[in-house]
């Protein structure tokens, strides 16, 4: 007999993490399965595809499954917002997106990355020597959570006593269905609005007075003389920001739950 199957629920994640056994029977016996609820009142079903080699198969295929048709979001949105989305490189197919990421590529190189990783571990050292006169800690708000985000403030050139307000701005923005972070009406798009400010003066402050870090490569034209837009630049940033804080910080605490 199938299980009852809500792979989207929060409540359920919140009780006992990913459903782990709902996939392994989707996997075995539904790999590609229609998903009736789409999460909330008025949004569209989805199919929910759960075999590797299929998972591999949407994903290299852009001209059979879009990403920017009608976004990577489960969420039905206006047209001038799926607009402005198709921006960000989540929501693009190729050429959009091939062009896209050779533009970070050129930010994120081997040798950036290899300046960093000594000044990583430094902030990592930072962080334990901040609790470690307490002798213990929550290692998701203390550790996990800081991390990242200092990190980010790093790499692009942002004052590192910001990365307290970025980390706010990001729970607000991915936290919309959490009572705990959606405080007031608007939270979430004042959230993404801040973000996507921040990104654009700082964009503004490295027009102005280059510096060999990872903000002034991307800002820089390619080869081609082409240049990523104001626009393109600042939900960059917003993604930056948010993806890669929220997946890292995530990543840290699961490893550590797995190690205990």
């Amino acid at each position: 007999m199938a299980p009852e199957i809500n792979l989207i629920d929060p409540d359920a994640y919140q009780r006992g993490g990913p459903p782990y056994e709902a996939f392994a029977w989707l996997r075995g016996h539904d790999p590609v399965f229609w998903h009736a609820i789409g999460g909330e009142p008025g949004w569209p079903g989805f199919w929910a595809v759960t075999r590797h080699a299929d998972v591999a198969r949407v994903s290299r295929h852009a001209e059979l499954f879009s990403s920017a048709e009608r976004l990577c979001l489960f969420g039905e949105i206006p047209e001038p917002q799926i607009e402005l989305q198709r921006l960000m490189m989540l929501n693009m197919d190729p050429p959009q997106h091939t062009r896209q990421r050779a533009f970070v590529n050129r930010g994120f190189t081997p040798r950036m990355i290899g300046r960093l990783e000594e000044h990583i571990a430094q902030i990592c050292h930072a962080l334990l020597d901040e609790v470690r006169e307490a002798g213990r800690a929550d290692f998701v708000t203390e550790i996990a959570a800081p991390l990242p985000l200092w990190v980010i403030c790093e790499l692009v050139g942002a004052p590192v006593e910001d990365r307290h307000r970025l980390f706010e701005l990001s729970n607000l923005l991915i936290g919309s269905a959490d009572p705990e972070f959606q405080i007031r009406p608007k939270a979430q798009q004042d959230a993404a609005a801040e973000i996507y400010a921040y990104g654009a003066a700082l964009a503004e402050r490295r027009r102005a007075a280059p510096a060999d870090d990872i903000i002034t490569r991307l800002l820089r034209p390619d080869s081609n003389g082409e240049a990523l837009t104001s626009d393109e630049f600042d939900l960059f940033f917003l993604l930056l920001t948010v993806a890669g804080n929220e997946t890292t910080r995530n990543a840290a605490a699961g490893g550590m739950l797995a190690l205990f």
